[in-house]
């Protein structure tokens, strides 16, 4: 099985699964790319992944993410100089899931917010339909009020979706031993952070390094905690983010029982 996530797609109609799984020389059942999931697209493929493997649809299941937009939307010429093009950063990673009791994940949250979903567009100056030809580059558009209020949503679903999972597992979210998030900016750091009660030690990001990683965030940040020795086999992490302008949240619980190579393998459910 095959999850993907690419945040701006070399081609328009289709998704890059199909052409991801040929260059690496795989045939899975399933290949679906995910778009809907945001930020948050790390998260929504646990989701998908542990769903369709526990019902039998397979054993392995590989997630792969793309955050590629800050080299290419952000660095155009007359775009760069907005404030937003200071933010984005370029990653990506690998996430394998099995079929194991080593790292098993406990829980997972998704919530949809539909009425959202138009709050984040893309914007041209002359105005046009982003696939018309015409002059004037493309860039996300958000109004102060806007911002305003994708700020209020991604305050408030953030910890509301960790804390439906921390509830389900009954851990308390000051207990979590580990907090990994998507990372657009500080405040939105510093605020989730304060609201599950967590010291900065056990809250692990990347946003001065390499900036708002988008769906990358959580995946990259999770391999720096790994190999930087933040999270210890047996401790339970918490991944949590929020997508676009707000239009989707989501949450998971994981027990970490080690890397493969360290005598377990990772990513099980």
């Amino acid at each position: 099985m095959l999850i993907t996530h690419t945040q701006l797609p070399d081609m328009p109609f289709y998704g890059g699964g199909g052409g991801m799984a040929h260059r690496l020389g795989m045939k899975p059942n399933w290949v679906i790319d995910l778009h809907n999931g945001g930020c948050a697209a790390f998260v929504l493929g646990l989701k998908v992944a542990r769903t369709l493997l526990t019902a039998g649809e397979g054993r392995t299941a590989v997630i792969a993410i793309a955050q590629n937009s800050a080299g290419q939307v952000f660095d155009q010429k007359t775009i760069r100089r907005k404030a937003q093009a200071a933010v984005p950063g370029d990653g990506a990673a690998v996430g394998l899931v099995t079929l194991s009791d080593q790292s098993p994940v406990l829980d997972v949250e998704c919530r949809t917010y539909g009425e959202y979903a138009g709050d984040m567009t893309v914007v041209m100056d002359p105005p046009r339909k982003w696939w018309q030809a015409g002059p004037g580059e493309a860039c996300i558009g958000f109004t102060e009020s806007k911002i305003t209020k994708v700020l209020a949503r991604g305050n408030r679903q953030v910890p509301e979706v960790a804390y439906a999972v921390c509830d389900r597992i009954g851990v308390q979210p000051k207990d979590i031993d580990l907090l990994v998030t998507n990372q657009p900016n500080r405040v939105f750091l510093r605020n989730w952070r304060e609201a599950l009660e967590l010291p900065p030690e056990r809250h692990l990001d990347t946003f001065d390094e390499c900036g708002n990683l988008f769906a990358a965030g959580i995946p990259v940040n999770l391999d720096r905690a790994v190999t930087g020795g933040r999270v210890q086999a047996g401790d339970t992490v918490l991944m949590a983010a929020f997508a676009h302008a707000g239009d989707f949240a989501g949450a998971a619980a994981v027990r970490w029982g080690g890397r493969a190579g360290d005598g377990a393998d990772a990513g099980r459910v």
